[in-house]
């Protein structure tokens, strides 16, 4: 399994997004053979360049145009998007960040997100913490895991 870590969050060590985004990733590589890259977007973006390929959307890599308009490359991938707010709660009339993230996602064929909210920090805490954890843990439990290979 090949797991691409997107972090954007300026807060660094004091993310939350970041925080759960890393719990995550530890539990898809409990007991399956996972290889992880990071990419952290608040650092800035380099140059592009051939070691610096998987930008998100790249015509002819994630994404081709057909007569009937653009088609995603990646429908046997699968997103987990870990959004953290202080006070704006994912589906609200004031949440542009999930729909803007699940249509880009869409257009590079990703069908198969789940969202994992830690929302109204300000409000709940570390209650909103432990609901993402509880989330994450079903979404885990559920999932069918990868058995890791034998040497």
């Amino acid at each position: 399994m090949q797991v691409l870590e997107i972090s954007a969050s300026g807060r660094h060590e004091e993310s939350v997004s970041r925080m759960l985004a890393r719990e995550i990733v530890a539990g898809l590589e409990a007991g399956n053979d996972v290889t992880h890259s990071h990419r952290d977007l608040a650092d800035g973006l380099p140059f592009v360049d051939a070691a610096w390929i998987d930008m998100i959307a790249r015509a002819r890599l994630t994404f081709r145009y057909t007569a009937d308009g653009p088609v995603g490359l990646l429908a046997d991938k699968k997103a987990y998007v870990v959004v953290a707010s202080g006070g704006v709660a994912i589906g609200s009339p004031a949440d542009f960040a999930t729909p803007y993230l699940r249509h880009a996602l869409r257009f590079l064929g990703i069908a198969d997100i789940e969202f994992i909210a830690a929302e109204k920090l300000n409000q709940s805490g570390e209650d909103a913490i432990d609901t993402a954890r509880v989330r994450i843990a079903k979404l885990l439990h559920t999932r069918q895991p990868e058995k890791k290979r034998a040497a």
